[in-house]
């Protein structure tokens, strides 16, 4: 039996936080609500996985 080590490692882009927060308050502001795609697509662009074998 072989052994298969992987390193995962993530990184957060430093403008994810402010950009939830303001897209957040700009929400209230207009009184609607948030559109969880839109959300997804900016996580998806500020989180990077990188794997290491």
């Amino acid at each position: 039996m072989s052994q298969i080590t992987v390193q995962l490692s993530a990184r957060c882009a430093w403008w994810l936080a402010p950009m939830l927060k303001t897209y957040a308050a700009l929400c209230w502001l207009i009184l609607l609500p948030p559109s969880a795609a839109l959300i997804e697509w900016l996580v998806r662009r500020a989180i990077k996985v990188k794997a290491e074998v």
